[in-house]
């Protein structure tokens, strides 16, 4: 999700939202550098209410002042998800939703992330599950810290 956040930073004017439950934050602002994210460019928000969370991250999409929104929910439907592409939308925003459950969803895509434990270097273990218009596909990325960019090391599957 940093990663995806620090290009929509690199792309647009605004800033980063991280919104999330207290019992979640172990974010450490200078550690998001790696990711072209500088500290002065991040904004957390803490609340504890799911309801109020998603409150504030329509309101923060729909405000236009961010160029990525980051938020934790526990749970999501189709009319939530509805409402937050489309403050996305009219904000000019990117939206990363970070779930911990399935269920239905308006996203373009959805996507399933796992670390992978290695030399040192960030890789993911990636499923893009849903995309409108594509196909589900796995691979493992691997992040260029120069470059700002994520890239396939090994595409799984067919």
């Amino acid at each position: 999700a940093a990663a995806l956040a620090g290009r929509a930073l690199a792309e647009r004017q605004g800033d980063m939202f991280f919104l999330g439950p207290p019992s979640l934050f172990g974010l450490y602002p200078p550690g998001l550098q790696r990711f072209g994210i500088t500290p002065d460019r991040v904004l957390i928000g803490e609340v504890k209410a799911e309801k109020e969370r998603l409150w504030a991250l329509e309101e923060a999409l729909r405000s236009g002042c961010f160029a990525a929104v980051l938020a934790v929910a526990d749970s999501r439907d189709l009319t939530v998800s509805r409402r937050l592409h489309l403050a996305a939308e009219a904000g000019e925003s990117m939206a990363l939703l970070l779930c911990r459950t399935g269920g239905a969803s308006a996203a373009l895509t959805r996507w399933d992330v796992a670390p992978i434990a290695g030399d040192g270097k960030p890789r993911w273990r990636v499923s893009l599950q849903r995309c409108r218009g594509g196909r589900p596909a796995e691979f493992i990325a691997g992040w260029e810290h120069d470059a700002l960019c994520l890239y396939p090391t090994a595409l799984l599957g067919d």
